[in-house]
């Protein structure tokens, strides 16, 4: 784990002065890694992780690559993070947490344009 830490802050390194921080830093082929493990654990098909663990569309695209098309969320920023980087691909996403009537009509449109 140090190891892949200095090679992460090397390849940040020629960027450092033009980094804001705080900054997120994904390292994609942990994420990768990690995705492919718990999909041969889990199953991608009975896999349902929740967006708020990662927030990001990366991550998401991560995930439908190794084969997970259902997601939960808890907010509608969460839901149009997922529908967004799922692009045209199908998905089912679970709304884990009860909505208010304004973002309950809001999350009906997302899943109408989806």
């Amino acid at each position: 784990m140090q190891r892949r830490a200095q090679s992460i802050l090397r390849a940040l390194q020629p960027r450092a002065d033009a980094l804001l921080t705080p900054a997120l830093v994904l390292d994609l082929a942990a994420i990768e890694h990690n995705v492919a493990a718990m999909a041969t654990f889990a199953g991608s098909g009975r896999w349902r992780p929740h967006i708020k663990t990662y927030k990001h569309p990366a991550v998401v695209r991560a995930l439908l690559e190794a084969g997970v098309t259902a997601f939960k969320c808890a907010t509608v920023d969460e839901l149009e993070l997922a529908l967004h980087a799922a692009e045209s691909t199908p998905i089912d996403v679970l709304v884990a947490y009860p909505l208010h009537a304004g973002a309950v009509a809001a999350a009906a449109r997302l899943a109408a344009a989806h």
